[in-house]
């Protein structure tokens, strides 16, 4: 009966395949019918995207896969008006190896993010992976992070006060505690100097006290 979705060649066993439809029983749904990055759909439509992608009702264009990443650069799984799931954009292997077609563009914290292992470009060593953070969806009243973001000096007016003002990040939902490092492995200071200057970064979007 060729799936209910051809008409079949009784001579030669194989079916004449409708729309959305392949195999000679056309049984497989030809997916990429309705968008190149679906995985999974129906007749009528598509169902599922590969990971980073989500499913989003065009209204005049059918299903469509649309990033993630329009949530947050971070977001790993979506659908039509949400983020549901986040990882870290170092597991994408994009500064190891370079992106894959279907990959977005680092946004700059990423690219600029010290890692204390340099790992060659092209290495298959698993230790690339091993400063990955647990990225979660932050708490609504947190988000968006981006929004709450600040640099801090302290010091400037010679005491123990600080002077804070915005500052970009990438972050929106997606976000930890994050993971603290002095901005430079080495730091010198003269003998006569009444003080030195370190610069401490932050990862993870800044969520929560530290």
């Amino acid at each position: 009966d060729c799936s209910a979705a051809g008409t079949c060649d009784a001579f030669t066993g194989r079916g004449d395949c409708g729309d959305h439809r392949t195999g000679p029983d056309c049984s497989e749904h030809v997916c990429s019918e309705f968008d190149d990055l679906c995985v999974l759909c129906d007749d009528r439509a598509c169902l599922a995207c590969i990971e980073g992608y989500g499913v989003v009702d065009d209204s005049g264009d059918g299903h469509k896969c649309q990033p993630c990443s329009r949530f947050d650069p971070r977001c790993a799984m979506c659908n039509a008006s949400s983020c549901l799931s986040c990882s870290d954009l170092l597991l994408t292997s994009i500064r190891r190896s370079g992106p894959r077609a279907h990959d977005r563009d680092l946004p700059p914290d990423e690219l600029e993010r010290e890692l204390s292992e340099m790992i060659p470009f092209g290495s298959q060593n698993p230790r690339a992976f091993d400063e990955a953070e647990p990225y979660l969806i932050v708490d609504e009243t947190l988000a968006p992070l981006n929004d709450s973001a600040v640099s801090c000096d302290q010091g400037i007016q010679m005491d123990a006060s600080y002077d804070c003002s915005p500052m970009w990040i990438s972050n929106v939902v997606c976000g930890n505690r994050g993971t603290l490092a002095f901005l430079s492995p080495e730091y010198s200071v003269g003998e006569s100097d009444g003080h030195i200057r370190l610069t401490i970064t932050r990862t993870g979007g800044g969520v929560g006290a530290v």
